[in-house]
């Protein structure tokens, strides 16, 4: 707004006071500005022209100079290799490289290196001489190449960051073929550099091929081992080395404006540039400058003053302008101004008094519209932060509440699994017992409470397996048929059984998952068709959609309501089972279902209806082409008679348990309550224990990891072993992964754990069979 006055006057002088000082200002100034431009530009190329080829001449002869330098370096070193009538040895060879040193300072190390590349004699300014120490020189650059009959000029290195150096060989012309190298100190080609005078305040300096900073003027620079490789017109002239060449103005190292020229010094690569300021090479043309503008303001100055006398009557109407636009920039919107001139500056204030009336209509709704609408946002605000508060704490107090089930059911499992794990072995041994038919029936009752417990604790253990991030993907490409196929024979019987058909559809197609986590959810989502159907049909089946195999579950079961779909993927959540009737599940099935497909990240999908039934789906990738499956583990074992089986757990109650059950399965057993104790109690054994079965957690600091460790360098032998553990914390889940052993989650029932030893007891024959050639199990 403050800025108006000055616009509006700008275009009053663009119009009409414009039209007065073109007519009679314009003629004059345009000739003599165009005649004065003219010669100006001319003068300043011819200036420019001749001060480049006085750079370009200093430039080529101090190229000249440098490489007349090395050129006579070079002769020197030459005077060490000339022919001889025999070889030289190493005496008189010293006396030719003293000489070397004395006539060249800029030399400050000579060695000679024989024809098969062994250095025989090094002199140095610098360091000691070294003689006969034979070091292997064959591979370096200046070798080979002065061995072909090539002088070497190597590349500007830095000794000890500071001071350059360049390496030059030549091949000896003795019998031996061997080659001298000489270390050249490059600092004497200041003296070349100091020199070259330009101007006043002109500079030279020499470059290498790679744009480091050999000589200058001012020394440290150089000893700073400073690159120019940035600078454009050094990148330019060290990359083409072309002959001597007149650069322009470009930007100096100090990022000042100088003309530049260079040249280039023929066989080494470096490049000499010569550099005076942009001040004192345009010196000539300012001065010339200067005198135009002086005659150029005179002239002009006549013809202003004879435009103002016409231009006055327009005063008067722009510093009204301008003192309406003040007014209008301090708020004063009410002031109209009166101009009758009958020109632009009339229609330019017509045009402002419009402005300011549709100013001051605006005005008057804009400032209350702006406070409704600020008041508005604010309450939105206080709203918005009100419920982000909100969300934030009970988010807090759920990532808690989750926190602290995980952690008491991670410390509370393995107190709770042992006495469980004690009365599944006491009940397996109590079957082996010849009972009547009550106390058969008891027994039944028994297994089937101890059932349900186990079921429990298995599907506690997978949530908090996978709550603890314990489980990892393996992922595979197989056929899913087979897959289908197990869970259709599997759960066929338990279908029939309650008058429910089951039937899978044959797939041929081959996903890329995880085959293990992929069957649990299938089984489980068979599992929930089966428990909640209670007539009709159950069908499962896959459909392909858009690069995916969707493998889905129907059933003709109570089906479930859309309020409900949610929540029935919730722990212990059952929706038929409102009376907790522990022959209809527990309600962690699909709890399951849903943490395993996170962990695939594959979309699983409910479509159901109250009485109509539902269908559970789960989306996996397809794969072109199945990979061979292995071959499955065998299950079931050989007998166990005759077995010696060690037993370490520090509960009472599980080891005499499972004494009895071994001794009625016909082992040898040994029970202990830590690894001492089994190693103290085997001492007297004659032979070596077939099974170990270790609890994990015992009496700190052991714990069972240990003491498989222990028994196996006891016997020096890799024997199987169980590792039983209630323990469901990430860190503990990581056995089944790093160790040799078989682990077993309490609880184990009886069937389960005869099993596992019957497939390690085989496994231990199957080694001693195979002979000492192969490695046990």
């Amino acid at each position: 707004m403050f800025g108006l006055p000055q616009l509006l006057l700008n275009r009053t002088m663009r119009g009409l006071f414009g039209k007065y000082v073109a007519l009679m200002a314009g003629l004059v100034t345009s000739v003599l500005v165009a005649g004065s431009a003219l010669g100006f530009w001319f003068f300043g190329r011819q200036n420019e022209s001749q001060l480049a080829d006085l750079q370009r001449e200093k430039a080529v002869a101090a190229a000249t100079r440098i490489g007349m330098f090395m050129k006579d370096i070079e002769h020197q070193l030459g005077w060490t290799t000339l022919p001889r009538p025999a070889p030289a040895d190493a005496a008189q060879r010293r006396l030719e490289f003293v000489k070397l040193l004395r006539q060249v300072p800029a030399v400050a190390e000579v060695a000679w290196a024989d024809a098969t590349g062994r250095e025989r004699l090094r002199m140095s300014r610098l360091a000691l001489d070294v003689e006969e120490e034979g070091a292997d020189r064959s591979s370096a650059a200046y070798f080979r190449q002065a061995r072909s009959g090539r002088p070497y000029f190597g590349a500007v290195y830095f000794r000890k960051d500071s001071e350059p150096y360049m390496t030059m060989a030549a091949r000896t012309g003795e019998g031996d073929e061997g080659v001298v190298a000489a270390e050249v100190n490059l600092k004497f080609v200041w003296d070349v550099v100091t020199q070259v005078k330009v101007g006043r305040t002109g500079v030279a300096y020499v470059v290498d091929r790679a744009g480091n900073l050999l000589a200058h003027h001012d020394i440290s620079l150089v000893l700073q081992k400073t690159s120019l490789a940035t600078l454009t017109h050094v990148a330019a002239a060290t990359q083409g080395h072309a002959p001597a060449a007149a650069g322009g103005f470009v930007r100096s190292l100090q990022g000042q404006e100088v003309l530049s020229s260079s040249a280039p010094v023929e066989g080494l690569g470096w490049t000499v540039f010569v550099e005076m300021p942009r001040t004192e090479a345009l010196e000539p043309l300012y001065a010339l400058a200067w005198r135009g503008l002086a005659f150029l303001i005179a002239a002009l100055a006549v013809a202003v003053a004879a435009s103002v006398m016409l231009a006055r009557r327009m005063v008067h109407p722009i510093r009204e302008l301008q003192a309406g636009a003040q007014d209008v920039g301090a708020g004063r919107l009410d002031r109209r101004i009166d101009v009758r001139t009958g020109d632009e500056l009339e229609a330019l204030a017509a045009q402002f008094n419009t402005m300011t009336r549709q100013l001051t209509e605006s005005y008057g709704t804009l400032e209350q519209k702006v406070q409704q609408r600020t008041q508005a946002l604010s309450e939105k605000n206080t709203q918005l932060n009100a419920a982000l508060q909100s969300l934030a704490l009970e988010r807090q107090r759920a990532e808690s509440a989750n926190l602290a089930k995980s952690r008491f059911l991670a410390a509370a499992s393995h107190d709770l699994r042992q006495p469980m794990h004690a009365l599944n072995l006491y009940l397996g041994a109590l079957a082996a017992q010849e009972l009547p038919a009550p106390a058969q029936r008891l027994l039944g009752n028994l297994r089937q409470c101890a059932l349900t417990m186990d079921d429990l604790f298995e599907g506690l253990l997978d949530i908090s397996k996978l709550d603890a991030k314990a489980v990892e993907p393996q992922l595979s490409v197989f056929a899913i048929a087979p897959l289908l196929a197990r869970i259709g024979v599997e759960f066929e019987p338990q279908a029939l059984a309650k008058g429910v058909l089951l039937h899978v559809v044959p797939s041929r197609a081959c996903v890329r998952s995880d085959p293990v986590i992929v069957e649990r959810i299938v089984r489980n989502l068979v599992s929930n068709a089966v428990r909640y159907t209670a007539a009709g049909r159950i069908v499962v089946g896959c459909r392909h959609r858009r690069g995916q195999l969707c493998v889905q579950v129907h059933d003709t079961g109570v089906g479930i309501a859309p309020e409900l779909h949610e929540t029935v993927f919730e722990e212990f959540f059952q929706v038929a089972n409102q009376e907790r009737d522990r022959g209809k599940g527990l309600g962690l099935g699909l709890s399951i279902v849903k943490r395993l497909a996170q962990l695939l990240a594959a979309p699983i999908r409910l479509a159901s209806r109250p009485g109509r039934g539902s269908m559970f789906e789960i989306a996996l990738p397809l794969a072109l082409v199945a990979q061979a499956a292995p071959p499955p583990a065998p299950r079931g074992g050989g007998p166990l008679h005759g077995k010696l089986v060690v037993v370490v757990d520090d509960e009472a109650a599980v080891l005499d348990a499972s004494r009895v059950l071994l001794e009625k399965w016909g082992c040898e057993v040994v029970t202990a309550a830590s690894g001492a104790e089994a190693v103290a109690r085997l001492a007297s054994c004659p032979r070596a224990p077939d099974v170990l079965v270790c609890d994990y957690r015992l009496r700190p600091p052991e714990n069972g990891l240990l003491v498989l460790e222990a028994l196996r360098e006891e016997f020096n032998r890799q024997i199987p072993a169980l590792l039983v553990t209630g323990d469901v914390l990430a860190g503990s889940l990581d056995i089944e992964a790093s160790e040799r052993v078989v682990v077993l989650h309490k609880p184990v029932a009886d069937d389960v754990l005869r099993d596992a030893l019957a497939q390690a007891a085989a496994s231990a024959d199957t080694a001693v069979a195979a002979g000492p050639g192969l490695p046990q199990v």
